[in-house]
């Protein structure tokens, strides 16, 4: 791969990100038996990594894995909401806003799914994106996070002027991508 990007890539001459180095430490990462799905998910941290907003490993996102929740996020202004697409709307009307997820703050959950869609140094704008794709995958995310995996998702909404809030735990769903 290296030596493919460095015939291929005009990325590896106009940036300063050692590919090299990256890919080393990929390599070291994986097991000796790595399944398609390890290594499809490397390849596109890799890819993120290296900066490239067009360069993407195609259906990565297929070998992920798939618990997550049913429903989809949105950004108005600074804050976020989620929605349903099966019964069109938000999930929860009275308390529109998601503040936190399994306790952790919904700007961090975002920042980490824009690094894993996206990557580091791509737009925001790319990086919601690519963050929404892959938000329903919050198994996925919890892992990369090093939070505790299985069980219920636990969603702290709140009301729009801020001053009440709720708990909602939603259970794992196994393909939260074709919801």
């Amino acid at each position: 791969l290296a030596r493919a990007m460095d015939e291929n890539s005009a990325y590896v001459w106009s940036s300063t990100f050692d590919h090299r180095h990256a890919l080393q430490q990929i390599a070291d990462a994986l097991p000796e038996q790595v399944s398609v799905n390890g290594l499809s998910t490397q390849l596109n941290r890799f890819v993120r990594l290296f900066g490239a907003d067009h360069a993407q490993v195609l259906d990565w996102e297929k070998h992920i894995p798939q618990a997550g929740i049913a429903a989809r996020i949105g950004k108005a202004d600074a804050r976020y909401f989620l929605y349903s697409l099966a019964t069109p709307g938000l999930l929860d009307p009275k308390h529109p806003w998601l503040r936190s997820i399994d306790g952790v703050s919904i700007d961090e959950w975002m920042r980490v799914a824009g690094d894993i869609g996206q990557g580091p140094l791509s737009s925001p704008a790319a990086r919601f994106s690519r963050a929404q794709r892959i938000f329903p995958y919050i198994e996925h995310l919890r892992a990369e996070m090093g939070l505790a995996t299985g069980g219920p998702v636990q969603l702290e909404m709140v009301s729009e002027d801020g001053t009440r809030a709720v708990i909602l735990r939603l259970p794992l769903q196994a393909s939260p991508g074709e919801i």
